[in-house]
């Protein structure tokens, strides 16, 4: 090797070295309380760095662990673009937020801000997000990524967020007052609430400053299907309504989600209103309120056998560990406060017709009335059976009346005499009974209709 193209082979291993080298070497510590101090007065909250750094290949300048009282960031990278390095406005190819923590409360202080005035001097091309976690009251979202694209003027031009790796995908680009989204989901878990399963959605909705709104949303799940309008917004106080229409969705593994105890199995037709108001998003669940007509086909209704507790009408644990195989269950489901009221319940089967009510509290204890029939028996032999117990451990056994106008009536009247004691107990059930109270704190009103699109925050 000659002694030239020694030297510079040397040299350019020298410049690499530096440049390398150039994040200790460069002292940035000193910048630390400057830049604390700008961004403490853009937030409008107090923010430090545990370090800065800069780099040469490829130029760019790392903050190493910033935080907030609401936000906390592992690393910021900002990336400028060399043609305007010495221009009169800065120009930022890439601005990227990686391990970022954001509590709600971050978003609604930065709204409620003044706008900055005149310009900064600095434009930025594109912002992306990587490993964001966004906490609320009783809920955190992980997992999310995202890329902003900002134009010339530095508005938006694209939103890109992804959730579950690219398992649920949102585009928004910018519309008068707001953002239309492009919604595609496969295979994602709802993250809030009941972990449920969609196979597939596709939607389109309008996003404002107060609340979202869509009335193209299709879905698949569980076998079946469900599309509808939804509204949520959240200024001046938080509401969901809408209106679903469900079909042929397996009932078993949705109701599991609910309660490990779910006994029902089937497929599902129904038609639900819903409509939420709170103050806040911790109390939504509360106060939900839902009336929904449904119908469930071929199915089975674990541990409660209808059929025997006919057929024995004088035995108390006839119906116990047994089931209940139908082909069509129809009736009408309300949910508030207290917890679920199915009225109007209508069960048929080969040999079974059955009719009733039944309530399930928030801590899963049953209270409700049944009145089943063999078909065939003809119009006296209708069993009342009173439903208590709990989801884990129901119990249906004849009504107190029921039973002691059958004893009666065998004693008195022998043949027919248990089926006009029946029958008789069944009136005076149906008289003297205990019903649901119809105070207005326990009934769910008519949901409000949801809004069109774009018409979400009014």
């Amino acid at each position: 090797m000659s002694r030239k193209l020694k030297a510079l082979t040397l040299t350019l291993a020298g410049i690499l070295a530096l440049l390398i080298a150039a994040p200790w070497v460069v002292p940035l510590g000193a910048f630390i309380p400057s830049v604390e101090a700008r961004a403490s007065e853009s937030l409008g909250q107090p923010v430090k760095l545990a370090a800065l750094r800069l780099s040469l290949l490829p130029p760019q300048v790392t903050a190493i662990q910033v935080t907030s009282p609401l936000a906390e960031v592992g690393r910021i990278t900002v990336r400028p673009s060399l043609l305007h390095l010495f221009s009169h406005t800065r120009v930022l190819d890439e601005v990227r937020l990686e391990r970022v923590r954001v509590r709600a409360e971050f978003f609604r202080r930065m709204a409620a801000r003044p706008a900055s005035a005149g310009p900064s001097g600095v434009r930025v091309r594109r912002i992306v997000l990587s490993d964001v976690a966004l906490r609320f009251e009783r809920t955190t979202l992980t997992s999310l990524d995202g890329l902003i694209t900002l134009a010339s003027d530095g508005t938006v031009k694209e939103i890109r967020v992804q959730h579950q790796g690219e398992r649920l995908r949102i585009a928004a680009t910018p519309i008068a007052g707001g953002f239309e989204l492009a919604i595609d989901a496969r295979r994602w878990t709802a993250p809030a609430g009941p972990p449920i399963l969609f196979d597939r959605i596709k939607a389109t909705a309008q996003l404002t400053a107060k609340g979202i709104s869509t009335s193209a949303l299709s879905a698949s799940l569980y076998g079946g299907r469900l599309a509808g309008p939804v509204a949520v917004t959240w200024r001046p106080a938080w509401s969901i309504a809408g209106e679903l229409a469900l079909e042929g969705i397996e009932v078993q593994p949705l109701a599991r989600l609910l309660s490990s105890n779910a006994a029902l199995s089937g497929r599902l037709q129904a038609k639900p209103r819903f409509a939420v108001h709170a103050r806040d998003s911790s109390a939504l669940i509360a106060s939900l309120k839902l009336q929904s007509s449904f119908q469930v086909e071929e199915g089975v209704l674990q541990q409660i056998d209808l059929e025997a507790a006919t057929r024995n009408p004088l035995s108390r644990n006839a119906a116990r560990r047994g089931s209940t195989r139908f082909e069509r269950l129809t009736g009408h489901l309300e949910i508030d406060r207290e917890g679920y009221h199915f009225s109007g319940l209508e069960v048929e089967s080969g040999l079974l017709a059955a009719a009733g009510e039944i309530s399930v509290s928030r801590d899963q204890q049953l209270d409700g009335r049944i009145d089943a029939q063999l078909k065939g028996t003809g119009p006296l032999l209708a069993v009342p059976l009173r439903v208590g117990g709990t989801l884990r451990d129901p119990s249906v056994r004849p009504t107190t009346t029921a039973v002691a106008g059958a004893v009666a009536g065998s004693v008195l009247f022998p043949g027919i005499g248990t089926a006009v004691g029946l029958k008789a107990g069944q009136l005076t059930d149906r008289l003297f009974g205990r019903k649901r109270s119809p105070d207005p704190t326990r009934s769910a009103p008519d949901p409000e209709p949801v809004p069109p699109p774009g018409r979400a925050a009014k």
